[in-house]
């Protein structure tokens, strides 16, 4: 998995790490799956979903790793409904991803 200034990989060992309790998606428009499958081993990558996605299956996928979870505190609960309150995704494009993601604070 590409991305700039470290791989994938070593950013989801760091996330995991971190956050520890999260459950890990990857959205990914690269096709190396030697990379994807080294980050499943290394960081228990729940899912991984190709771009461009289908936004309902992409909603399904979030729903399901909250399931996953234990989704049922109050608080997951409200996610679910977020979720269902979504009518459109953010861009699907790497251009879009890569600004947003420069926007997240990383510990």
């Amino acid at each position: 998995m590409r991305m700039p200034q470290m791989d994938g990989t070593a950013f989801f060992k760091r996330m995991q790490k971190s956050y520890p309790d999260t459950v890990r998606i990857v959205l990914t428009g690269y096709a190396d799956r030697a990379s994807v499958s080294q980050a499943f081993s290394q960081t228990n990558i729940y899912e991984s979903v190709p771009k461009p996605w289908e936004d309902d299956e992409l909603k399904q996928i979030l729903h399901d790793a909250l399931e996953y979870l234990g989704a049922y505190d109050s608080d997951r609960l409200g996610l679910h409904k977020i979720i269902n309150e979504i009518d459109t995704l953010p861009p699907r494009s790497c251009a879009a991803a890569s600004s947003a993601r420069r926007q997240l604070p990383v510990p």
